[in-house]
């Protein structure tokens, strides 16, 4: 239970992100609508910072996970899972009402996720510090991000192929959406695609862990009830890690525990093991960890599921990683 092996990152360094589309947000209002919006302060954010946050509906699940950039004091760049950027898009739109903002699909982005400092030093020598970005142009940036403990990856975001192909001369993608999302696994970052969203309380996915949640702000959708689960409730949900074998099980899948549900499948990726025959996957479930027994968790079929701590601390969960 040690041992949580996923693809290895000195395999795969970059990979083109097909799953990530982006949302702009522009114009004066752009800090104070999207603070109301998300569980993160929105409008404290230093320029050329990047936060995580959650959408939530007015039951406290989460819509979707956006990783928020701020380019300016009023224009704002929002990485979300694309299968649910037009669904995001049209519900905050109905909410703008007379804030002064627009709100834009980026249609033509490219975006790449690379996991070797040096490869993204060819993009340019000066790496921006953890969780903030670097403005390469007007329409391309370099991302470092940190989660907890864990190595820091890249993003780069272009907001089209011309642009992108001007700061990657000579570097080929080796790895593609699935790489990326096995090595977030691995890092213990969750993501809310279509099938799960409004699945899953932000602390049951462990967003107020790796800086998703700010239990000081303002009001927010669903903020009574994610802030009263922390102060009045009792927590009975907690993300993990896990590897199991097999193709056909998909995100929202049901966990069990001795016959018994516990929870969900977040996400899971393939992991391409290019030194061996070794083939699986790596993912993230949601589960009540009360009735957890890591030796007999399955998917309804009763395939086996190993479970393994995360990277970072978990209050609730006192084994050792």
């Amino acid at each position: 239970m040690n041992n949580f092996s996923n693809a290895d990152p000195a395999d795969v360094s970059v990979c083109q992100l097909d799953h990530l589309g982006i949302l702009v947000f522009d114009g004066p209002d752009s800090a104070n609508f999207l603070h109301g919006q998300l569980s993160n302060d929105i409008e404290n954010l230093q320029s050329h910072s990047v936060i995580l946050a959650a959408y939530c509906n007015p039951k406290g699940r989460v819509i979707t996970i956006m990783r928020i950039l701020k380019i300016t004091p009023q224009r704002f760049l929002i990485l979300m899972p694309k299968d649910l950027i037009e669904t995001v898009a049209k519900r905050l739109r109905m909410f703008v009402l007379r804030a002064k903002v627009q709100v834009e699909i980026l249609d033509q982005a490219v975006i790449l996720g690379l996991t070797d400092a040096t490869l993204a030093s060819r993009i340019n020598p000066n790496l921006p510090g953890d969780n903030q970005l670097l403005e390469l142009s007007d329409s391309a940036w370099l991302i470092a991000v940190r989660p907890g403990e864990t190595p820091v990856r890249y993003l780069y975001i272009a907001m089209d192929q011309n642009t992108a192909d001007k700061h990657t001369t000579g570097i080929d993608c080796d790895g593609d959406s699935e790489h990326w999302l096995s090595i977030q696994a691995a890092d213990g970052v969750p993501e809310v695609f279509h099938s799960t969203s409004e699945a899953f309380l932000p602390q049951g996915i462990n967003l107020d862990l790796i800086d998703g949640v700010n239990f000081r702000k303002g009001c927010y959708p669903g903020q009574e009830i994610v802030a009263r689960l922390r102060y009045l409730g009792k927590l009975k949900q907690r993300m993990l890690r896990v590897r199991y074998n097999g193709s056909s099980h998909t995100a929202g899948e049901n966990i069990y525990s001795s016959g018994k549900k516990i929870g969900q499948l977040v996400f899971g990726s393939p992991i391409d093991s290019r030194e061996s025959d070794t083939r699986g996957n790596a993912g993230l479930v949601s589960v009540n960890f009360a009735n957890l027994d890591r030796d007999a968790v399955t998917f309804e079929d009763e395939t086996a599921i190993e479970v393994f701590n995360l990277p970072y601390e978990v209050p609730e969960l006192t084994e050792s990683t």
